[in-house]
């Protein structure tokens, strides 16, 4: 008689090598009516479009949503030798272009410049260290390290406007 329990429990404990779940009762699963699966897949849209809507149009405008991540952005893409992007964050006013150049030219004159730098040259690193906001204007300080093999830091000022949602720098105003 003792033999039978003895043999169960190396019958289980075989089984509990191949099944973690050996001894323990079976699980029970819910069931969802159709009904409850189509209104649970319906709130899942009705979130992943309000998402969607708060992220592309109403939201985040991603670099410009704010005076500090304009300035930020500019740097870095200066930083990134991308003259167009480095455009993308500049304000163009028809009649206020620098010396009448409008972003296609001042894009071929930042290239020209980025291809004419020696290695190791132009901007390093950047922090913005102060933003001042009112309404739809801003001033944003930064400090900015340039240099080749001496590095030197300075703080740059820009004035930036804010159109339609988006923060622009205020290049030639």
């Amino acid at each position: 008689m003792n033999e039978a329990p003895a043999s169960r429990t190396a019958e289980q404990s075989d089984q509990a090598e191949v099944d973690p779940f050996a001894g323990f009762p079976p699980a029970r699963t819910l069931s969802l009516s159709r009904r409850a699966k189509i209104l649970i897949l319906l709130a899942l849209a009705a979130g992943g479009i309000l998402y969607l809507y708060m992220k592309f149009i109403a939201g985040d405008d991603g670099n410009q949503a704010t005076p500090k991540k304009t300035v930020e952005g500019f740097f870095q893409a200066a930083v990134d030798k991308d003259a167009k992007e480095m455009v993308s964050y500049l304000l163009f006013t028809p009649g206020e272009t620098m010396d009448g150049r409008d972003k296609e030219t001042m894009v071929q004159n930042w290239e020209k410049m980025f291809e004419q730098q020696p290695a190791g040259t132009g901007i390093h690193d950047f922090e913005v260290v102060i933003v001042h906001e009112a309404e739809d204007t801003a001033t944003v300080v930064s400090k900015v390290e340039v240099g080749a093999e001496e590095m030197q830091t300075g703080e740059v000022s820009y004035k930036l406007k804010k159109v339609e949602g988006k923060w622009f720098i205020d290049f030639f105003g």
